[in-house]
């Protein structure tokens, strides 16, 4: 069996694509806060298409994390599968274990900027104070927010 080493730079990017995808959404979730607790409601929200937007939110952030466990791993499985010989399946492997990363951040943050969003939306139209349920848009913010330390 061959000995084979990580390319030069390999963990550095994909710790750097982990914290700007976080940072991203920490930036966002600041934006949320700070409106909340300094801004004034610049009018009155439409409770009804907020409703809507955090059941489409939902339905969109339980599907991720659906694909989020599931893509990733039967793009692996193709990769453990193929017949190339050592050195190639390494390479393969590698790229596949990036891009599976990549996947997962990407089908992570999406949701989370979209909950994100929706907590924006609510703040300014002043309906966080008389619905506090438009905050549960902002948990989808904790997925990629734990996945990106928690698996470096």
């Amino acid at each position: 069996m061959t000995r084979h080493e990580l390319p030069a730079g390999f963990l550095f990017w994909m710790v750097f694509f982990r914290l700007a995808c976080a940072s991203g959404v920490l930036i966002a979730a600041g934006v949320v806060l700070y409106l909340h607790f300094t801004g004034e409601p610049m009018n009155t929200g439409d409770e009804q298409m907020l409703t809507i937007l955090s059941v489409t939110h939902g339905v969109i952030a339980l599907g991720g994390w659906l694909a989020c466990a599931l893509i990733p791993r039967a793009l692996l499985r193709s990769i453990a599968r193929s017949e190339s010989d050592d050195d190639e399946r390494w390479e393969q492997a590698l790229r596949g274990l990036r891009t599976a990363d990549l996947y997962r951040l990407v089908v992570l943050e999406g949701p989370a900027l979209f909950g994100l969003v929706i907590c924006i939306l609510a703040v300014l139209g002043g309906l966080m104070t008389t619905q506090p349920l438009f905050w549960l848009n902002g948990l989808s913010s904790l997925a990629i927010l734990l996945y990106a330390p928690l698996t470096l």
